[in-house]
């Protein structure tokens, strides 16, 4: 073999490889946009304020207590319409005061900073079957008594990806009245779990039945 075949050929190697290199993390990113992808479609977020408390702790079913002045026990269940795997994402969203306790093997729901908290699942999270459920169960050093407190557009992200907002947490606009919807959001019921200060509290609560008969 010649010398200038000798370099050819070193050359056409160095630029096969270098071409391969730059390709790689193009198939990486669209798999890993593929995932932000089909969670952001499949997934269903639904947040419920199970009990706000006045001067009592806050319980979960792991034993963790929070013990204040007020607080309130939470959940958040996560719900797929189809096959998710994988740990290499995260779902981030805004919470008003911060999580105080945690209760989930398969996620794990932490604060960063400020009202930007993020769940993301742990080496126990053995993935979602179509229409399987999972809950993640909390307390918050706080009290919410409007469903205007709760934030939409919950985020995924995960590396070398564009981060989406999971659909059914976006604001969507009710077609009769024109007000805006949290689809995410379980509605704030019952006034002895959520609104009385304490057992010895008869304040009746505000509604708008209440108000009427007031007014007459």
């Amino acid at each position: 073999m010649t010398a200038r075949s000798i370099f050819g050929a070193l050359f056409a190697a160095f630029i096969f490889a270098a071409c391969s290199g730059g390709n790689a993390p193009e198939t990486h990113e669209d798999s890993a946009q593929d995932l932000v992808d089909r969670i952001t479609q499949s997934l269903d977020i639904t947040y419920r304020v199970a009990a706000n408390k006045n001067n009592e702790p806050c319980a979960l079913a792991n034993g963790a207590e929070y013990v204040g002045a007020v607080c309130y026990e939470g959940e958040i269940t996560l719900s797929a319409k189809d096959d998710i795997t994988g740990r290499d994402w995260a779902i981030f969203f805004s919470q008003v005061e911060p999580v105080a306790e945690v209760h989930s093997d398969e996620f794990e729901l932490v604060h960063i900073n400020g009202d930007l908290h993020r769940i993301q699942p742990t080496d126990a999270f053995r993935g979602f079957q179509p229409g399987e459920e999972k809950t993640v169960s909390f307390i918050v050093r706080g009290q919410v008594l409007t469903e205007a407190k709760l934030m939409p557009n919950y985020y995924v992200a995960t590396k070398n990806a564009q981060a989406k907002i999971i659909n059914n947490t976006k604001i969507k606009i009710d077609d009769e009245t024109g007000l805006a919807t949290k689809p995410h959001i379980k509605a704030i019921t019952g006034a002895d779990e959520h609104f009385k200060r304490s057992k010895n509290d008869l304040t009746p609560l505000a509604t708008a039945s209440y108000l009427f008969e007031q007014s007459k």
